[in-house]
């Protein structure tokens, strides 16, 4: 179950990534408690170079919801997070290779570039195997980390409203969306008191 969700999660985010981002990669910043997926607005090639703009979505993943096991160091325990430029269609692809996972190994390598090394463990098809490995490495690029880099990848301050919107059923928003996507490429959404 966690597997399929954190695919569900990747695959939603690459999706993001593929119409926000010209390069479809977002920055990826693991912490000892938690992962974040940041996507800012500019093209990734400015990124730790100080030309970051806003960020267009912010995710935190709290990692003992999703894995049994998650060990996350940085350089320094002042320094104590890792931020690396990832493209998450790869990640998606390599997690919905095979679809008999049963348990996933996420690991920081370096191999002639930095990568992800994912390792999949799968259910074998016969008796006489007793379990298979597939292995795949995405390549990443390691955003130094610096002052200035912690402060370009910060959650951003959301202030707290009191304004709550109740929508129909998703199945039904995203129906509607798909059959209004050919008359424009987006949709404004506005609430009001009234409605």
């Amino acid at each position: 179950i966690n597997i399929s969700h954190f695919t569900h999660v990747i695959s939603t985010i690459s999706k993001l990534c593929g119409k926000s981002s010209s390069d479809k990669t977002c920055v990826l910043k693991l912490t000892s408690d938690c992962i974040y997926f940041i996507l800012p607005e500019f093209a990734s090639n400015n990124i730790g170079n100080g030309g970051i703009g806003r960020t267009s979505f912010w995710m935190s993943l709290n990692p003992t919801n999703i894995f049994d096991f998650y060990i996350s160091e940085g350089k320094s325990p002042e320094e104590n997070y890792i931020l690396l430029e990832i493209q998450p269609e790869s990640l998606f692809r390599a997690l919905k290779s095979s679809p008999n996972i049963k348990m996933v190994r996420i690991k920081l390598t370096k191999r002639q570039t930095p990568c992800l090394t994912i390792e999949l463990d799968l259910y074998s098809i016969t008796s006489k195997v007793s379990s298979r490995t597939i292995t795949h490495d995405i390549p990443v690029k390691v955003i130094s980390t610096s002052k200035q880099s912690e402060s370009e990848f910060q959650e951003p301050d959301v202030s707290k409203t009191t304004l709550s919107i109740q929508l129909p059923q998703l199945k039904l928003i995203k129906h509607m969306i798909e059959r209004m996507k050919c008359l424009h490429e987006f949709v404004y959404l506005e609430a009001t008191n009234k409605g």
